[in-house]
């Protein structure tokens, strides 16, 4: 467990680490992002953009509900006999970026925000593997098979195996479902990076900032996925002691 994070090595003697290195691997990442529209727009010219969104989103109802949410309307949007009444108990500070988005470019900014997803979910991997700490090749690289899709068919292997069934762990955090696990695996990735750190460097990286930044990234993926925030939780009393 020697050496900084990866982020902050020299790049000295590395054959890995210049930036067109980096942006090469970025811009495949927009790829992966823009493939599901370069597919859909080429294979159905003629279908609106919206049922392209709605398709994207693979349940209709967060369509509605973020177009509502970019006019700042938290009431009720997707059942007819009840639209405009109450508020919508939703996940709100998980769906904002696509509201955001949807506001500056209408139905296009779901792939915005894909762009913008896909790009931000590769640093926060990187980042948490690298405070784990792992090499920053192999940090990357893994980084990368995740964001491609390559942990439903891990996870499919341990389950092929006999005692998989005895020790079952689910490793799918990252999807393309909307709003999670899409949006809350960027919180997730960045509160697993500030545990990390804590844990393995405590001693020497005490101060409050790194406290308050896991708090703040706790806090954040309490909203946008409960179930990942309460398991971080239960894993903080190893940092207090």
């Amino acid at each position: 467990m020697s050496g900084r994070p990866c982020f902050r090595q020299s790049s000295r003697g590395t054959a890995f680490r210049p930036a067109y290195i980096d942006a090469l691997l970025l811009l495949v990442a927009l790829f992966i992002a823009s493939s599901y529209w370069i597919v859909s727009h080429a294979r159905r010219l003629i279908e609106p953009t919206s049922v392209t969104v709605i398709c994207r989103a693979w349940e209709i109802e967060y369509y509605s509900f973020i177009a509502g949410l970019s006019r700042l309307r938290l009431m009720e949007a997707v059942v007819r006999e009840h639209v405009g009444e109450g508020v919508v108990p939703f996940l709100f500070w998980s769906s904002l970026p696509h509201a955001l988005c949807f506001r500056l470019f209408g139905p296009g900014g779901f792939l915005v925000t894909d762009l913008l997803g896909f790009v931000a979910f590769y640093l926060a991997c990187v980042r948490m593997l690298c405070e784990a700490p792992v090499t920053e090749l192999l940090a990357k690289t893994a980084a990368f098979l995740i964001l491609g899709g390559v942990m439903p068919h891990l996870h499919g292997l341990l389950d092929s195996l006999p005692t998989a069934y005895r020790y079952h762990v689910s490793l799918e955090f990252w999807g393309l479902r909307i709003p999670q696990p899409f949006a809350s695996s960027v919180p997730l990735c960045l509160c697993a990076a500030m545990f990390f750190r804590l844990l393995l460097r405590g001693s020497r990286d005490s101060r409050g900032w790194s406290w308050a930044g896991f708090g703040a990234c706790l806090a954040i993926l309490l909203q946008a996925d409960p179930y990942q925030a309460g398991a971080v939780a239960i894993s903080t009393p190893i940092l207090v002691l």
